[in-house]
């Protein structure tokens, strides 16, 4: 049976050529020769950048393994509507080798390409592996073997070709652990059967169901209505802990729909009220919430009279108190002025202490408050440690955090070092892989009832599948990824608050705080993006 690589392509094409070496030489690979190559790349029309990059690529597999070369139809994967375009892609790319056997790489490309590309793996029983190589000499000015695009341009052509030949010796390949959940067949008639409002036997509901739905094809795009709440529904989300909040908020970004609020919330419970009632999550817990609502098709507005969860809901029925009738509860607070009173950040840290403060500042853009911040990172890499420091610096200046945050007054900050200096062999992978978990479960331990923001964000590709496996081994229902949709800018940015360069300018902790917390930035506040990427449980 043929041996398929797939390969997302970014801005150091011999990271491709490596990979290839690597799975058929390193004696850390499957040792398997690679028959075809297809490579997914960005599209960009202000130049031939990345076109040299896959000429690169095509040349060097030239006569050794056949090459396809897929264009994706947008110049990155910055939103919501590009991750679930790129998934199709990946999906489709799958789904057509699946008589092979399939190899999966995650080193080339955007991080959060890499992250979505281990997601669709896991509908494919054609997978044999998913990988990462990591140059060790990366961080030796003269000794790097994995040059840019842009670096190469200035090469001859020789020098083009001799760059790509990878040194085994120098590159560590690791592979990645996956779980196959549903073969895609098997997904696809799941999703019929939501979609017939029939029972499916399937360990997913509500924005999950409809995130990966669309990946898959089986939703086409749709309204979103407006969502609005009777002030005893606003008093009832007060009085619901910060995770039953953040349920409710996740849950009616899925009803919000007119795809699904059309198909499933139209299935109300036999309760006795005159309106339409909606269960989170679908497979029954003791915490579950019920959500009664009704949905005025000429305003195209969806009004919440009463949020209970199921104790609450029980005890009112027995008891024979209160009422859920629209006629008592009109609509009046839009959904958006809601905020989650509290909640935690979890970001592995890598060279960019900017990915922290940036999500921080996006979450609550997003109306979720965060009083506590947790940091993954290797404590055997001084610049990091530095960037962690700075971090903690910050989050614990009252004066700081009051000014730029108003109300704010304290911000926990808790660290877990991995006793590592980089992801770069498969026992480091294994340790850092281990902390993560230790994270989650410490913090969910210690705060039952806050919900958990996980980033996909920081250090390196390896750190952001790890995190997306964590998160779905530890029963979270979402992962979130920023990006800056102007390339100029996000270098700007990265140039600016880079560790060299804010000790460089001298820099007091006000003037980083400006920076990190983007209000130097403030003039651009659209082409910062909060991604979230809702999660499938491994049951």
């Amino acid at each position: 049976m043929p041996n398929v690589l797939i390969a997302p392509v970014g801005e150091s094409p011999a990271v491709i050529t490596s990979m290839y070496e690597a799975l058929h030489k390193h004696p850390d690979g499957p040792r398997v020769k690679i028959d075809k190559a297809v490579l997914i790349y960005p599209y960009y029309d202000s130049g031939r950048y990345i076109d040299l990059g896959i000429e690169c690529i095509e040349c060097y597999l030239q006569g050794k393994c056949d090459v396809e070369s897929i264009g994706l139809p947008f110049e990155d994967v910055d939103s919501k509507k590009h991750s679930i375009e790129y998934l199709e892609i990946v999906s489709l790319t799958i789904k057509n080798n699946r008589n092979n056997d399939v190899y999966v790489s995650i080193a080339g490309g955007r991080k959060n390409m890499s992250a979505l590309t281990t997601v669709v793996t896991q509908f494919y029983s054609c997978i044999r592996g998913v990988y990462h190589v990591i140059d060790k000499c990366e961080s030796k000015p003269d000794g790097r073997h994995f040059l840019t695009i842009e670096e190469l341009i200035y090469k001859t052509e020789d020098e083009r070709m001799e760059n790509m030949k990878p040194i085994l010796g120098d590159i560590a390949l690791i592979n990645i652990p996956f779980t196959t959940l549903a073969d895609s067949d098997d997904w696809t008639a799941y999703l019929g059967k939501i979609e017939k409002g029939e029972q499916a036997d399937i360990p997913i509901e509500g924005e999950a169901a409809i995130f990966f739905s669309d990946v898959f094809g089986y939703i086409s795009d749709s309204e979103i209505l407006d969502v609005q709440l009777s002030a005893k529904a606003v008093k009832d989300f007060e009085d619901l802990g910060a995770d039953d909040q953040d349920e409710f908020i996740s849950h009616m970004r899925t009803l919000s729909r007119v795809d699904y609020v059309s198909k499933y919330g139209r299935q109300a419970y036999k309760c006795g009220f005159k309106t339409d009632c909606i269960v989170f999550p679908e497979q029954k817990t003791k915490d579950y919430l019920r959500i009664f609502f009704t949905w005025d098709r000429n305003s195209n507005i969806i009004s919440v009279h009463r949020i209970f969860t199921h104790d609450e809901y029980e005890k009112m029925i027995k008891t024979k108190k209160g009422s859920v009738m629209k006629s008592n509860y009109p609509p009046k607070v839009p959904i958006t002025s809601l905020i989650v009173k509290d909640g935690t950040l979890m970001v592995t840290m890598g060279l960019s202490p900017m990915v922290v403060t940036q999500l921080f500042v996006l979450l609550r853009s997003q109306r979720k408050k965060i009083n506590r911040i947790v940091i993954i990172y290797p404590e055997n890499n001084g610049n990091i440690c530095n960037g962690v420091r700075i971090l903690k610096k910050l989050f614990q200046k009252k004066r700081i955090i009051k000014e730029f945050f108003e109300k704010e007054k304290n911000i926990a900050f808790r660290e877990y070092p991995v006793p590592i200096e980089d992801l770069d062999s498969q026992d480091a992978c294994e340790k850092f892989a281990q902390k993560l978990g230790q994270a989650i479960k410490e913090e969910k331990e210690q705060l039952p009832h806050t919900p958990i923001y996980l980033s996909i964000s920081g250090g390196r590709k390896g750190m952001a599948a790890y995190a997306y496996y964590a998160a779905q081994h530890n029963g979270l229902t979402e992962v979130y990824h920023t990006v800056i949709s102007d390339p100029e800018l996000e270098e700007k940015i990265e140039r600016e608050t880079s560790l060299e360069n804010m000790e460089k300018k001298g820099w007091d902790l006000r003037t980083k705080a400006e920076h990190l917390f983007l209000r130097r930035y403030s003039e651009h506040q659209d082409v910062f993006h909060l991604i979230p990427i809702p999660i499938i449980p491994v049951v």
